[in-house]
């Protein structure tokens, strides 16, 4: 475990060097140009929405496009004085008018006059080459097609230039609220085809080192997994009335893998924003006069996964004696100081359904660990490898690995640990099979039970970690799909699915996570967006 730091750490020197490029930030923040500096200890590795590696890509990309419509912003505050939005209510992004047609297998979108920085308006040939990107890359793109039931053989229909459908094999109510996400925001296809070769029909190349959405920014310096600079795009044109211009003309958007470093960069203004943060930092500027911490509900969860397929963890008694014999409680109290919530299931209080408390063993239970390895045949001496990657989860990945290994090890279980330093390599190991044991902090930026379930933790699914193949889970998800978020009988399929889940310990969840931001107070009307990334231009100078 990462242990706390004074905030008065003598770091003066590297500050200096970081906050050179944003000092527009600290001295003039309430001029028009003001920058915003958000700074992350993971890079962005790409701009290409179909190469995900981490969150940070998901945050800048949500950024640089405008999404089919949005979630609609609120005039109510919560508690912690975020301006809410809707879950179920939206307002316009590129489509100005839409509705649901063909017993809800249609969507019918019209088209606003959105522009790109490239000068281009949005017509329906961006929407269709954007989708066929999709379905040709094979990626989390065509996954979330498939999580929606976009029909992947023809999933848009263009009526005329500004008229357009989306087409989908079966009603499926996750649908509504997943058109909010950044994947189907749209390219502008006239410029990216000027970057098409032979090798790269799609561009992808261009795209992964520059923007070409319709959104409020746009990317003015890629330095991969180091530094992304944005600013407006000159040509961007309002959704809705709802939807303010941009408070901030620059982003600049920094890789701070130290702690002590951010945390300054922060207190002194020179940084104004951070996500995904290190709780030791969150508990450092926690009495800070500087900086406000915001905490907001989230649908994610630290999970520990199991490949079900291969030896020893195709044996249910194997995964049950593994997930009794970890101290999730022990977990949470030190590597993120007690602030979040130890889990017991699969789904979050993101969502309306019910989350009971379903996993084996709510505490750590040596004797029924030690139960269940007798039952597996092993009794001690088993070896296993736990892959975990900083790169991709952040600090509490290498803090989680270190203490399960320490926990594990009085049962006679070595676990050997293994750090993948590449976050896009790991997630695609994790897409693979490639690893037998790992940890991963899995999100649903979407908060619906059927995104969230579908996406992480059915058969069928690239992102279905554990690799496993009940039958069971195609007919609740079908009635998921098929039923309106809060009634009753999604949320007993729900119920039933963790159940199904948790009872054969298909995984082990650790920790129910919270979406920390760490905002300097020179910032103002920080919104709280239900996708959990926030678009910056909602924020702007007080």
């Amino acid at each position: 475990m990462q242990c706390k730091f004074a905030i008065a750490v003598a770091l003066v020197a590297s500050v200096a060097t970081l906050a050179a490029g944003s000092a527009m930030a600290a001295t003039g923040a309430k001029q028009k140009d003001a920058t915003l500096v958000v700074v992350s200890p993971v890079g962005v590795p790409s701009l290409d929405r179909e190469a995900f590696g981490t969150g940070t890509q998901q945050e800048v990309i949500t950024n640089l496009m405008e999404p089919i419509y949005r979630f609609k912003p609120l005039a109510t505050k919560d508690k912690q004085g975020f301006v809410e939005s809707s879950q179920t209510e939206f307002v316009p992004g590129v489509c100005s008018k839409w509705s649901w047609t063909n017993k809800g297998k249609t969507f019918n979108c019209t088209l606003g006059k959105n522009k790109s920085q490239y000068g281009n308006e949005i017509t329906s040939e961006d929407i269709r080459w954007s989708e066929d990107l999709a379905v040709a890359a094979k990626n989390t793109g065509a996954l979330i097609m498939n999580l929606i039931s976009m029909n992947g053989k023809n999933p848009v229909t263009v009526i005329d230039k500004k008229h357009f459908q989306f087409n989908f094999t079966q009603k499926n109510t996750t649908a509504a609220a997943g058109l909010t996400f950044y994947q189907f925001g749209p390219y502008d296809s006239v410029e990216a085809k000027k970057h098409v070769t032979a090798k790269d029909p799609f561009a992808r190349e261009w795209l992964g080192s520059h923007s070409a959405g319709f959104g409020a920014y746009m990317a003015s310096n890629f330095d991969a997994s180091k530094e992304v600079r944005m600013t407006v795009n000159p040509n961007y044109v309002l959704p809705s009335p709802l939807i303010p211009a941009p408070g901030y003309k620059n982003i600049v958007y920094r890789a701070v893998p130290d702690n002590g470093t951010r945390a300054q960069l922060l207190q002194s203004n020179s940084a104004q924003l951070a996500k995904s943060v290190d709780l030791g930092m969150y508990q450092a500027l926690k009495g800070s006069k500087t900086t406000t911490t915001y905490g907001m509900r989230y649908l994610a969860l630290v999970t520990l996964f199991f490949n079900t397929q291969v030896k020893p963890f195709d044996n249910v008694n194997v995964r049950k004696a593994i997930a009794c014999g970890i101290d999730k409680a022990a977990i949470v109290a030190k590597t993120f100081y007690g602030q979040f919530e130890v889990a017991h299931s699969i789904l979050t209080t993101k969502v309306p359904e019910s989350t009971p408390q379903f996993d084996e063993c709510g505490t750590q239970n040596v004797a029924a660990a030690q139960k269940y390895l007798k039952d597996a045949g092993l009794g001690s001496g088993l070896t296993v490898t736990l892959t975990y990657s900083r790169a991709n989860s952040g600090q509490d990945a290498q803090d989680n690995a270190t203490l399960i290994q320490s926990q594990l090890a009085p049962l006679g279980i070595k676990v050997n640990l293994v750090e993948e330093p590449d976050a896009t390599k790991f997630f695609v190991g994790g897409i693979t099979h490639a690893y037998d044991f790992f940890l991963f902090d899995i999100g649903s930026n979407v908060p619906d039970i059927g995104w969230h379930l579908g996406a992480w933790f059915t058969p069928g699914s690239i992102l279905n970690f554990n690799n496993s193949n009940l039958p069971a889970f195609k007919g609740l998800m079908n009635i998921i799909k098929a039923f309106p978020e809060g009634s009753a009988r999604r949320n007993a399929a729900a119920t039933e699915f963790q159940r199904i889940q948790m009872s054969n310990q298909l995984q082990a969840p650790i920790a129910y996570l919270v979406n920390q931001y760490i905002v300097n107070n020179s910032v103002c009307n920080v919104v709280s967006d239900p996708g959990d990334f926030m678009y910056w231009q909602f924020m702007k100078p007080c």
